[in-house]
């Protein structure tokens, strides 16, 4: 009973928005302070029964502890004081920085082994393959690595739906509209990358397309979850 009870003391305390590192050292100190009330009650010549239950309501009940943690400011994690914010500009500033972080990292080794590349004769075949490797993981692999952490800071903290929803569609959407173009020829100069958002009419059903294959990849296995949290919720 104890057992199940902190079990579920954890999982609403993440739901109410208390840092998932709070919860895990409340529900410690909780169950310990729990099994020492118990040893005291039965050392005072109670039974066991007994000795549960009156630690039970010593504690106090599980509405009045989860009100006593959710409302200190400082136990309340990131991801449930601006949900807004986490989920809809911090997911575009990540897949921005770490596209960008890498372009100029490309850019810059071709730079640096400038002399070595000039020496080399790449075929356009090779070329080609380089640079469709290039765009797999800026377009596809990046994006779907991004929107899959935020779901899963969503999924830790219990948040609704809609924000990790929030989350995967700005990361997906922007993979969409963006090109990335990387071409490593050999000679003087070696190679170009490439990297930018585009819109234009033509454009929008494929970049449609691109964000909606994106973000099947993380939605499907996120609504699994999220249903099978549900489930044993109300089981």
């Amino acid at each position: 009973m104890s057992e199940r009870r902190f079990d579920r003391l954890q999982g609403e305390l993440l739901r109410s928005g208390v840092a998932a590192r709070h919860v895990r050292r409340a529900v410690t100190e909780l169950a310990a302070h729990f099994e020492q009330l118990v040893d005291d009650g039965v050392s005072a010549g109670r039974s066991t029964v007994q000795a549960r239950a009156e630690a039970h309501e010593t504690l106090g009940t599980d509405a009045a502890l989860i009100a006593r943690f959710a409302s200190r400011p400082e136990l309340r994690a990131w991801p449930c004081r601006a949900p807004v914010w986490f989920f809809g500009v911090a997911p575009l500033v990540s897949i921005a920085a770490l596209q960008l972080a890498v372009g100029f990292s490309v850019a810059g080794l071709m730079g640096l082994f400038s002399s070595y590349f000039s020496r080399l004769s790449v075929t356009r075949e090779v070329s080609s393959e380089i640079g469709s490797i290039g765009r797999v993981l800026m377009l596809w692999c990046f994006p779907i690595l991004v929107s899959a952490a935020f779901a899963r800071i969503a999924y830790r903290h219990r948040l609704p739906f809609r924000w990790p929803l929030l989350a995967v569609g700005v990361v997906c959407t922007l993979a969409g509209l963006s090109n990335f173009e990387f071409e490593l020829t050999g000679g003087t100069p070696a190679g170009q990358i490439g990297l930018g958002v585009g819109i234009s009419p033509e454009s929008l059903a494929g970049a449609g397309l691109h964000a909606l294959a994106a973000a099947t990849f993380v939605l499907v296995p996120m609504l699994f979850a999220f249903r099978s949290t549900r489930r044993r919720r109300s089981a």
